[in-house]
């Protein structure tokens, strides 16, 4: 009897020893893809390091450092979490390394909003290079939006499993926006579908039964001030700003509405003033 359970003592530490080492093989494997300077796909005036002693550094104009703290590597089995460490908080944040591109996705604390994503990064690992696209999601299918004509505003789709709107983002089905900008589901959110740009917004036309295709203007894409002057400023496009914008009290009561989950945000506007938000000179 007792030789058994040494057997099975024996053979759960040799099991435990094999899944701590493979548990360390992978940090090693993602610290070593880490350590680097990244430089921001929206700002040549901002560049994140990973370095050797495990320093986590956001820097301004190569010298301001917005943070300055530790990292720790907590994979799970399918995901990358890392915790940004500094003597006030601690930032639990989910990262996809895609050989020259890192996603980072911060996420909130709080009472009411834990787990609400905050905001999403795109960074690059050359200076001047530009951003296409991710490509986190190849097998998502693009969600198709219609709004009423003539909208001009900001738009929030809210993901709220619970909710009663049944909405189904991977049909070809166009979902109606209303006039107040919001649409509810109960879709589980999809954040490789928003970062991958795979949605489509279009606008009703008085004049036929026309359906007009706005443009996206991605704001993880960095613009010169030339190629920004070439865009025509009465044009209307269509601008994905990000998760969970806003005051959520405030929405909620404007709208009527108890929406707990995270909320997508896009603004719709010309050109011209989408640059006087969105587009400052740097």
């Amino acid at each position: 009897m007792v030789s058994l359970i040494s057997k099975i003592t024996f053979n759960t530490l040799i099991l435990f020893s094999f899944f701590k080492c493979n548990s360390q093989n992978r940090i090693d494997s993602i610290r070593s893809q880490l350590i680097d300077t990244w430089y921001s796909s929206a700002s040549k005036n901002i560049e994140l390091k990973f370095t050797q002693e495990n320093k986590y550094i956001l820097l301004q104009n190569n010298d301001v450092a917005l943070i300055n703290a530790h990292f720790k590597i907590e994979p799970s089995k399918d995901e990358i979490w890392i915790k940004i460490i500094d003597q006030f908080d601690t930032i639990k944040c989910l990262y996809y390394i895609l050989e020259d591109k890192l996603v980072q996705i911060n996420f909130k604390k709080g009472i009411g909003i834990d787990n609400h994503i905050d905001e999403i990064g795109v960074f690059l690992k050359k200076q001047n290079q530009k951003f296409e696209s991710t490509q986190l999601c190849q097998s998502c299918k693009t969600a198709n939006y219609l709004l009423p004509s003539d909208f001009r505003g900001s738009i929030f789709i809210s993901f709220n499993p619970s909710s009663s709107h049944k909405l189904n983002l991977d049909s070809i089905l166009v979902q109606r926006i209303s006039k107040n900008g919001i649409l509810e589901s109960d879709y589980n959110i999809n954040i490789s579908r928003f970062i991958d740009r795979k949605f489509k917004f279009f606008q009703e036309d008085l004049n036929s039964e026309k359906k007009i295709e706005l443009e996206v203007i991605d704001i993880f894409k960095r613009f010169t001030e030339e190629e920004l002057n070439k865009i025509d400023p009465n044009k209307v496009f269509i601008l994905p700003i990000g998760y969970n914008q806003g005051n959520r009290d405030e929405l909620n009561s404007i709208f009527g509405k108890n929406i707990v989950g995270n909320i997508e945000c896009y603004e719709v506007n010309t050109f011209k003033n989408l640059r006087k938000i969105f587009f400052p000179k740097e």
